[in-house]
C-alpha cells in the first residue's frame, strides 16, 4: 500500500491511538457453516448515535519530533467528522471529512489540503476509504467490508478472527499492491484490532483498540493505536478522556494565505 502512511498523517488529524497490548489467542477450527451468516451480521452490525466528541491526548512517534498534542474530534453521524488539534494551547491543525472528501490545514507550514476519498484510494491503494469506513474506523467498529465470500471466520478463546481468504489486488500508477487483512473481535463482536497487510511492498497498517466504554452511542474505544511498518514507520496513540454526545458548531475555513500541499 504506497504511502500507508497518509492514513496516519490524516489520522493525526482525524483519529488517534494508546492501546492495551496486543494479544495472540489459539485459534480453534472453523465455525461451523450454520452459524457463519449470524457471526458475519454481528461483525457488522452499527449502533445509530446522531453524534459524539472526543476530547483526546495524541502522541506521535516517527522520525520527526512531534510533541504532544490535544485533540477534540466532533462527528455527526454520516455528515461530517470536524477536528482540531493543539500543542500548548496554540492551534496546529484543523480539518473536516465529509462524503465530498478531506479538507485539512496545519498552521506551522501554513499548508491546506482538499482532496476526495477517489484521490486517497489511488494513493493508498486501496478500494475501501471513503467517509463511512473513516467514521467506522474512528469509533473503533468494522470499517472494511468483511464478508462471507472474502473472508474467513474461526472461534478462539477470547472471541472470533475473521481473515481474508486470499489477497485483494488493486492497480494504480502502473503497479500492482496486493493486501490482505484480518480483524479480532471479543466474544461480544467489540473490535480489538486490525492488521492490514501488503505482500508486493511490505508495508503494513495495524489499528488496536482498547480500555472501552459503554455508550449511548455504543461501546467506544478510549485508547486507539494506529502502526504502520515501511520505509518511514509511524505510531500513533490516542487516549480519549472524554466523550460527548450534545451538538456542537464546528466551523471550517482555510485562511487565505495558506498553500495547497500537494501530497505525492
Amino acid at each position: 500500500m504506497k504511502k500507508l502512511a497518509l492514513i496516519i498523517a490524516t489520522a493525526s488529524l482525524l483519529a488517534a491511538c494508546n492501546s492495551v497490548p496486543k494479544s495472540h489467542p489459539q485459534e480453534t477450527p472453523a465455525v461451523s457453516a450454520n452459524s457463519k451468516a449470524e457471526l458475519f451480521s454481528a461483525a457488522n452490525r452499527k449502533k445509530n448515535f446522531g453524534q459524539v466528541k472526543f476530547s483526546s491526548k495524541i502522541n506521535v512517534e516517527t522520525d520527526r519530533n512531534v510533541p504532544r498534542l490535544n485533540g477534540t474530534i466532533y462527528i455527526e453521524e454520516g455528515q461530517k467528522i470536524w477536528v482540531n488539534v493543539s500543542a500548548a494551547f496554540i492551534n496546529v491543525a484543523r480539518a473536516l471529512i465529509t462524503n465530498q472528501g478531506v479538507k485539512a490545514y496545519e498552521s506551522i507550514n501554513k499548508e491546506f489540503v482538499d482532496e476526495d476519498f477517489s484521490y486517497l484510494n489511488k494513493l493508498l491503494s486501496t478500494n475501501f476509504i471513503n467517509y463511512q469506513s473513516f467514521q467506522d474506523l474512528l469509533l473503533g467498529r468494522t470499517f472494511i467490508d468483511v464478508n462471507a465470500r472474502e473472508f474467513s471466520v474461526a472461534e478462539t478463546s477470547q472471541g472470533y478472527t475473521f481473515s481474508s481468504i486470499k489477497p485483494n489486488k488493486i492497480s494504480a500508477d502502473g503497479k500492482t499492491f496486493e493486501y490482505t487483512a484480518k480483524l479480532v473481535y471479543s466474544k461480544n463482536f467489540e473490535l480489538n484490532s486490525v492488521e492490514i497487510n501488503e505482500k508486493n511492498y511490505g508495508e503494513s497498517v495495524s489499528i488496536q483498540y482498547g480500555n472501552r466504554m459503554e455508550t449511548s452511542a455504543g461501546s467506544l474505544p478510549k485508547n486507539v493505536k494506529i502502526i504502520t511498518k515501511g520505509k518511514k514507520p509511524v505510531e500513533i496513540s490516542l487516549e480519549n478522556t472524554k466523550f460527548d454526545f450534545a451538538k456542537m458548531n464546528a466551523p471550517f475555513s482555510v485562511p487565505q494565505n495558506y498553500k495547497k500541499k500537494e501530497i505525492k
